[in-house]
């Protein structure tokens, strides 16, 4: 089972921002699809692609991005369903299907949820058909649970929040942590801090990753704390904050205790709608995929101090939506941009007060203008 139950077909660029090199691109096949399936393919492919547009940060960043769909043919349809999944011994179908990408749940030998394909396979693949990319989605045409990220690659079933474990899914790409407390130990086992930006160990104020994060009079640090004996989780726990407070939640990264989240849900904790990503994951995953945009644009870098800044985040959505749809004067905009750019940038490198009364001046009241007229 593999490359020779199938084979690649064509390859489309369904979102189009302007050169891959320059944007986060995100490149989604199928395994499980028959050649006839292609337009019911399609239609999940869109499916995930006008959910992602609709969830945060990808709304605000869409014009950043770029999306290829790559169209692969299975001998079969469906996915590999292990009868026994470790200690599992009940659910699975047993079957065995003949797919490009050789898609099997219980991936991992332990959960059955866990959704693998040949990843050697699909980066090769890919390869092949996308010069520059930075994420892969596999759909596997199965609506059993499923899905998991190796690597850069993540597979996902057809399940009904598909959208939203995808999004899910994508964060892991852009390096977040899981934040739910099973499937560890009780207790967070390493005394390490995590690298992930959304969770930690740390508990005091001043130090938090997120301290930026917490409302500027905050008085004491919000907070919920597991169960006194760690054998629990508290998802079902009610929070006494309103959605969006920030604190030191306790539960996270497969454990109930001993390691902290920053809301009391996520979309990295929770994939039922309407979770969205809390506010340190939206920052985390903006960061990330404005480091390759910023390259084309310094001048608006040195204007705006960092390449999250808000103004310069909204700026450059609006330019490459607007060159995407080729509308001749946004063109001409940006190769006059393109030439006195570096000229402009060379003055005020360096002169960081100039830097900002034109921010104020210039770049500030233009995106409040484009705002308003709906730009």
């Amino acid at each position: 089972m593999g490359a020779s139950d199938g084979l690649v077909d064509t390859k489309k660029k369904i979102v189009d921002h302007g050169d891959d090199r320059f944007r986060w691109t995100l490149v989604i096949l199928g395994d499980g699809f028959l050649a006839e399936d292609m337009e019911f393919y399609h239609t999940k492919v869109d499916e995930v692609v006008n959910g992602l547009r609709a969830i945060e940060p990808f709304t605000t960043l869409w014009g950043l991005i770029n999306v290829h769909r790559i169209d692969v043919h299975s001998t079969e349809r469906g996915v590999d369903d292990p009868k026994a999944c470790g200690n599992e011994d009940i659910g699975g179908t047993g079957a065995l299907r003949r797919t490009y990408f050789d898609a099997t749940r219980c991936g991992d030998d332990t959960r059955r949820r866990v959704l693998t394909v040949d990843n050697d396979l699909v980066l090769d693949t890919v390869n092949d058909e996308v010069a520059d990319w930075e994420a892969i989605v596999v759909l596997v045409n199965s609506t059993l649970e499923g899905g998991a990220k190796v690597g850069q690659v993540a597979a996902v079933s057809l399940t009904a929040n598909l959208k939203e474990v995808v999004a899910h899914e994508l964060g892991h790409v852009l390096g977040l942590a899981d934040e739910y407390d099973y499937d560890g130990p009780d207790r967070y086992a390493s005394g390490e801090e995590p690298p992930q930006p959304n969770v930690t160990i740390e508990t005091d104020q001043s130090k938090l990753k997120w301290r930026h994060h917490l409302a500027p009079a905050i008085g004491s640090l919000p907070k919920l704390k597991a169960d006194q004996t760690c054998t629990t989780s508290n998802k079902g726990t009610p929070s006494k904050y309103p959605p969006g407070t920030v604190g030191l939640f306790e539960g996270a990264l497969y454990s109930h205790c001993g390691v902290y989240r920053s809301e009391h849900d996520c979309a990295m904790r929770t994939v039922t709608p309407p979770t969205p990503f809390c506010a340190v994951c939206r920052d985390a995953m903006t960061k990330e995929i404005l480091k390759l945009s910023c390259t084309q644009c310094p001048l608006t870098l040195i204007l705006c101090g960092a390449i999250y800044h808000p103004d310069l985040v909204w700026l450059r959505s609006w330019r490459n939506r607007h060159l995407a749809e080729e509308r001749t004067v946004m063109r001409a905009i940006d190769f006059v941009y393109r030439r006195v750019g570096p000229w402009l940038t060379r003055r005020l490198t360096g002169r960081p007060r100039l830097a900002r009364v034109l921010r104020r001046a210039v770049v500030g009241p233009l995106v409040r203008m484009l705002r308003g007229r709906g730009a």
